[in-house]
């Protein structure tokens, strides 16, 4: 995998992971990025859990920055 990809995964996994929740990468493909995030669970406190829009924009964000070539994100 490429090394800046495996970057962002691993920080958004650290993430997701403290309520639960995972994020796998699929694929690279052309410039285009495909993982699938499967949502934790807070029941004491649910915003805690990032929703998908907010993991597609952290990913966004930080593929910006430690992987520039890829141009489009799947999040599945």
């Amino acid at each position: 995998m490429d090394p800046g990809v495996q970057s962002v995964l691993s920080s958004i996994q650290t993430i997701v992971a403290s309520v639960g929740g995972s994020v796998e990468f699929i694929g690279l493909d052309g410039g285009k990025l495909t993982a699938r995030y499967t949502m934790g669970r807070d029941d004491e406190r649910p915003e805690r859990v990032p929703d998908r829009n907010l993991v597609l924009l952290m990913m966004e964000t930080a593929i910006g920055t430690y992987a520039p070539h890829v141009k489009e994100i799947e999040l599945l």
